[in-house]
């Protein structure tokens, strides 16, 4: 999640029913793999996978996982970005009127 996100919304507004109609057709065999299903993998497609084993949130994608999103970091510091904002637009806003 993150840029890839705003990007979708952003397509999205701008060109609503073209991100369906590409995920209609690539959607589905982008989320299969070639690869066998390990011997030691549930099979939980019809019943939870066994209860006594973490299957947490862990696999295949943790080598290309990050740590860290500035999407996330700003969405959580909404009021520092603000007076920041707020700070930079007065100080912009004083630098016009020394100007003057």
């Amino acid at each position: 999640m993150g840029g890839s996100t705003m990007g979708t919304l952003a397509a999205n507004a701008a060109a609503p029913g073209v991100l369906d109609r590409y995920l209609a057709w690539a959607g589905f065999s982008s989320q299969q793999s070639k690869q066998d299903r390990g011997p030691d993998q549930p099979a939980n497609l019809w019943e939870p996978a066994d209860a006594d084993r973490d299957f947490g949130t862990h696999g295949v994608f943790d080598a290309r996982a990050k740590s860290w999103s500035s999407q996330l970091w700003a969405s959580q510091h909404h009021g520092l970005l603000g007076a920041v904002g707020g700070a930079g637009a007065v100080a912009v806003a004083g630098l016009l009127a020394r100007r003057r």
